[in-house]
């Protein structure tokens, strides 16, 4: 028997239904109603009872869930010994575009000193596909982005699914130009002063900058494929940006080693304040190299 079933058992024991279950594991409710068939069939023991309220454990259910729960925590304190070994120190972390572009290589360095043995490696996505791709467990840790409106509800599915939620900091957009810019003088610009002016925008920042709103004052954006042509486009070509920094500092990334010069957008539509966000698995399901890194990303966070 997979210890994925045995999971799946678990979690279902502390819900009130099949159908909550399967919204808590993300699984169809009828492929979890026939794992807890298969767990059923395979043992001999009927688990659960159902009534107009759900589901209840029967007595034979609930010291079954009982050793089911022992061997899922014996299967983690041995994934725990093979992850001390420094040969199984090879880690992945997923992060939407906009992180990773200005994070990675500090992620990596400090890995590397973390694990000189091992290697990190970190898996780019959109920003609205981060949460259903954590939520599938293919993921232990992960950096992702929201709406300040939809953080209750992102920490709380997060919560409830078995991870640990770490707030890292609040983002905002800026306009980005080139000192040709009839804006370039400026410390800040209102979205409406902005009629007439080029918008590019890399493939990944489409699904968060072609707002209602900006498509209002820009019309269709030129659409780049990543965000290293976009900054080319802006330095080279007079056209403008926009960018969440996920930084507090005066200089960026973005404008980094070139003659870009970042200004404070007004009255941007909400979908330009994001923040930002760390979740990862228990602590006995890392590496020792991975609980230190994710100790490490906040101060990055912080500090750069």
């Amino acid at each position: 028997m997979k210890i994925e079933l045995l999971q799946y058992l678990v979690v279902t024991a502390q819900c009130t239904s099949i159908t909550d279950a399967a919204d808590r594991l993300f699984l169809h409710q009828t492929t979890l109603s026939s794992a807890i068939k298969n767990i059923e069939t395979t043992t001999g023991v009927e688990i659960f009872t159902r009534n107009k309220n759900g589901i209840v454990l029967t007595d034979a259910g609930k010291e079954l869930v009982s050793l089911a729960q022992e061997i899922i925590d014996k299967w983690e304190q041995i994934l725990s010994l093979s992850l001390k070994q420094p040969e199984n120190q090879n880690s992945l972390l997923l992060t939407p575009t906009i992180i990773a572009d200005q994070y990675s290589l500090l992620f990596l360095s400090a890995y590397r000193k973390l694990a000189p043995q091992g290697s990190l490696s970190i898996a780019t996505i959109l920003q609205n596909d981060f949460i259903p791709q954590m939520l599938t467990g293919n993921f232990k840790m992960g950096i992702g982005l929201t709406a300040p409106d939809d953080m209750v509800h992102v920490k709380a599915l997060f919560v409830k699914n078995n991870f640990h939620f770490v707030p890292l900091g609040i983002h905002e957009t800026y306009l980005y130009v080139n000192s040709m810019s009839r804006f370039a003088g400026r410390e800040s610009v209102s979205l409406y002063e902005l009629y007439g002016e080029r918008l590019a925008i890399s493939e990944n920042g489409y699904h968060t900058f072609h707002t209602p709103e900006h498509a209002k004052v820009l019309g269709n954006p030129v659409i780049l494929a990543n965000i290293h042509l976009v900054r080319k486009a802006v330095e080279q070509e007079n056209m403008i940006a926009f960018y969440i920094p996920c930084t507090s500092q005066k200089t960026d990334w973005f404008c980094s080693g070139t003659s870009i010069k970042k200004i404070k957008l007004l009255d941007g539509p909400p979908s330009c304040t994001k923040h930002s966000f760390l979740v990862h698995k228990h602590g006995n399901c890392l590496s020792e190299a991975e609980n230190a890194l994710l100790e490490k990303i906040s101060d990055i966070f912080e500090n750069n």
